[in-house]
């Protein structure tokens, strides 16, 4: 018996992205599960840079590692859990400052983690398109909240901008790998979907810079 036939698998399935799924591996996609390991280089980056860890900064490396085993599990097996739980960290990340702006210490936690479980009910009777929809309107909510709360400073971030354009192309990576039009090898080694790893985790990477390297300096940290 497949170990993952046991629990039900995800909507897409076995058709869910340009790399072949190997349905009879307790791996499903290889190259899509050993890349999401990329979500966790950002916190070694990011903790050699900051000097004095606070509790939001262990907090965000904390959904880092969540993400990057929800990732993993998605990419293992396909099944409907699975493939909420990773939908849903994406959106707790992507909604990570917007919360961290209105609630703060305890209330920070367990407002995230209630927003996680919510997104993981939400997403699990939710098609792949459905699910992006929701990553992509926490995304603009959290994009507004900056534009407020941080005036001509928004506008001025270096590593912000580069973190935005890091996001932007890798999303459109992702959807010319989905939709098998470039950067589409269903055998290969080295897939679209790889890029998109990579490329979220650097620009998580940026981002988190900005917010917690940049705005409590003086001197910000540009590059």
């Amino acid at each position: 018996m497949i170990f993952w036939d046991q629990f039900a698998r995800s909507q897409c399935f076995p058709d869910c992205s340009c790399e072949v799924i190997h349905v009879e591996s307790l791996i499903n996609q290889p190259i899509a599960f050993w890349s999401s390991l990329a979500y966790l280089v950002p916190i070694y980056f990011l903790n050699k840079k900051i000097k004095e860890k606070t509790e939001l900064t262990r907090l965000w490396n904390l959904c880092l590692i969540v993400l990057a085993i929800c990732s993993m599990l998605c990419h293992a097996g396909f099944t409907r859990l699975n493939v909420a739980m990773d939908f849903a960290c994406i959106g707790v990340l992507m909604g990570f400052f917007l919360f961290a702006h209105y609630f703060k210490g305890k209330k920070l936690y367990s407002s995230l983690a209630a927003f996680y479980v919510a997104l993981v009910f939400v997403n699990y009777s939710l098609g792949k398109w459905e699910k992006i929809s929701i990553c992509i309107m926490v995304y603009l909510a959290a994009f507004y909240e900056l534009i407020l709360n941080k005036g001509k400073h928004f506008y001025k971030a270096r590593n912000l901008q580069v973190s935005v354009l890091i996001l932007t192309v890798s999303f459109l990576i992702f959807l010319l790998d989905d939709q098998r039009i470039a950067f589409c090898d269903p055998d290969g080694w080295f897939a679209g979907h790889t890029l998109w790893h990579l490329g979220t985790a650097w620009s998580a990477y940026y981002f988190a810079r900005w917010r917690f390297i940049d705005e409590n300096s003086s001197s910000p940290v540009a590059g």
